[in-house]
């Protein structure tokens, strides 16, 4: 793969991140304002859910997501549903969920083209970025 379209993808996967990153920290505000609304320390609840405190704590404040095996057992503890742990996320990033569905469209798309044809739509987004960054900035 060319130098350019690995950058381009790498990019891509940066933005892809940066979601992630949002909904770990709108996950862990959630866990810790279900755990403090039933009056339950860090330690109890790690305790309950098999977990290190310092777990917990990274958590909470969104620098690790629960994994897959932790959310249930997080769940109960707090006397809620896995789903209601994402509460936040799709109250407050609905338009970062929508934007990863039309990426996810966009990245299925690309994948049929061939290397030129990924060049010139990637060189086209370039100057539409650059020109929707200099309309902002």
């Amino acid at each position: 793969m060319n130098l350019s379209i690995q950058h381009q993808f790498f990019r891509f996967f940066k933005f892809i991140q940066t979601l992630d990153m949002n909904v770990r920290v709108h996950v862990g505000q959630r866990i810790r304002d279900l755990r403090i609304g039933l009056d339950m320390t860090q330690p109890e609840l790690a305790d309950r859910v098999g977990m290190r405190v310092a777990s917990i704590s990274e958590m909470e404040r969104g620098n690790i997501g629960p994994s897959l095996n932790s959310l249930a057992p997080i769940a109960d503890a707090l006397h809620t549903t896995v789903p209601d742990l994402f509460k936040y996320v799709a109250s407050k990033y609905s338009k970062p969920k929508r934007q990863l569905k039309l990426l996810t469209q966009a990245t299925d798309r690309l994948a049929k083209l061939d290397e030129t044809h990924i060049r010139q739509i990637i060189d086209q987004l370039d100057v539409t970025l650059s020109r929707l960054q200099s309309k902002d900035g």
